[in-house]
């Protein structure tokens, strides 16, 4: 059931049928996705994205969170926390410099011409295909280009916010969500993308700026529908961590760049 103190904490959002119907498109892609799959991995942070997936995906089939991180890292402290709240298993995959290299260059075969940062974004998703029991991978990947995630978007002025995330959902499409597909594959692993479903671009879309951005906040469409959504208040504000970063994944690629290893 939806939190009532989540709620309140929302209460004035201009655009509630719009979050409402949000929650309810997001849910059925997850259950689409993993209709009949059996138990799924999702790639898991702790954070909004990946907590409302699991959640969701938690109505329709089993669920085994997994992340990857540097030891001791924010998303490994995060995971945690949130996957008591979520009451879901929990794989703890430690990044040890041993191992980052060589999956470091499975992501690099993976994208054709890549940038330091795409490699550095994909690692941590490639060691959950790597390690995950499961055949089917969950990521909250678009959640960021769709719901304006990032905090470029603030910086922005009002009226080029909208265009940049189109612009950068459309980029995701064609290289992003693909190379994550293909690193999957090289791992025997199907990877889900629920949030990149048409029809939930298609609502958020109608929303304009306010919606998103709402008393200048990020996200806003995508936290009020996942507090109608039941998703705990703690989980739907997390605060938010680049992959890259959250993971430690950039430092450590940096610091083996350093060292030639």
């Amino acid at each position: 059931m939806p939190s009532k103190a989540g709620l309140e904490k929302h209460a004035g959002y201009p655009f509630p049928e719009h979050s409402e119907l949000i929650a309810e498109k997001i849910a059925r892609a997850c259950e689409n996705l993993t209709d009949g799959r059996g138990r799924v991995a999702v790639a898991f942070s702790g954070g909004l994205d990946s907590s409302l997936v699991a959640a969701l995906c938690k109505r329709v089939t089993d669920v085994s969170l997994y992340v990857a991180g540097k030891p001791g890292c924010h998303d490994i402290r995060a995971a945690v926390e949130a996957a008591e709240a979520l009451s879901l298993p929990l794989t703890t995959i430690e990044i040890k410099s041993s191992s980052l290299r060589d999956v470091a260059k499975r992501v690099e075969s993976a994208i054709k011409t890549p940038a330091p940062i795409e490699i550095a974004v994909a690692v941590p998703m490639a060691f959950v295909c790597r390690e995950a029991v499961e055949g089917a991978v969950v990521t909250g990947t678009g959640a960021d280009e769709i719901f304006g995630g990032y905090s470029r978007y603030v910086g922005m002025a009002p009226e080029l916010r909208l265009p940049a995330m189109r612009a950068d959902v459309a980029r995701l499409r064609v290289r992003g969500a693909a190379t994550e597909r293909a690193i999957g594959s090289t791992y025997g692993k199907a990877v889900l993308h629920p949030y990149m479903d048409p029809s939930i671009e298609a609502v958020a879309s109608v929303v304009g700026v306010e919606g998103h951005f709402w008393m200048e906040n990020r996200k806003t469409l995508l936290v009020d529908a996942a507090l109608r959504a039941g998703l705990p208040p703690a989980l739907a504000n997390a605060p938010k961590k680049a992959a890259q970063y959250g993971s430690g994944v950039a430092r450590m690629l940096s610091s083996a760049a350093r060292s030639g290893d």
